[in-house]
């Protein structure tokens, strides 16, 4: 896993080191999902939004 330090010292991966397996961890679930989408490593079939004040709800169906 590469490190990267990012704006205010912070630390950031770069968006190529996820992978799938990260979905199970827990953490930065909104992160890891759009990492893999926009690296075309997590494809999917079917989108559903929702919005209702304060929340919003999305779910994914794919591989």
């Amino acid at each position: 896993m590469a490190i990267m330090h990012g704006n205010k010292g912070k630390n950031c991966r770069k968006i190529t080191d996820y992978t799938t397996n990260d979905l199970f961890l827990g953490k930065n679930l909104d992160i890891v999902t759009a990492a893999l989408l926009l690296t075309g490593k997590l494809k999917v079939d079917f989108v559903k939004l929702y919005r209702g004040s304060p929340a919003v709800s999305v779910e994914l169906l794919g591989k």
